[in-house]
């Protein structure tokens, strides 16, 4: 429906637009996958784009994520840390 991502929503943190639920919903699954990647010993390496996608997102908010309860606290970036290291770090996760 047009004008459909422009709209708000109620979620339990608040309001947003759809399309930056949206954006955050992806942010979400794709440390998810990593998560997953990680517990099955599957190959744990994202796509470039949807680190770089998911940083962005993330980037600003990432201190308040830990008090949602659904991320732990950003973890320090080791020296010389890539992508895909940062965002995970973001997260509270390390590589």
């Amino acid at each position: 429906e047009p004008g459909a991502l422009g709209r708000r929503v109620r979620l339990s943190y608040g309001e947003s637009t759809a399309a930056a639920y949206c954006s955050q919903m992806v942010a979400d699954a794709v440390v998810h996958s990593w998560d997953l990647s990680r517990a099955i010993g599957a190959d744990e390496r994202l796509p470039d784009e949807l680190v770089s996608f998911s940083v962005a997102e993330f980037g600003s908010y990432s201190a308040d994520l830990e008090k949602t309860g659904l991320f732990d606290a950003p973890v320090e970036q080791p020296a010389g840390a890539d992508a895909q290291t940062g965002l995970l770090a973001l997260v509270g996760r390390t590589a």
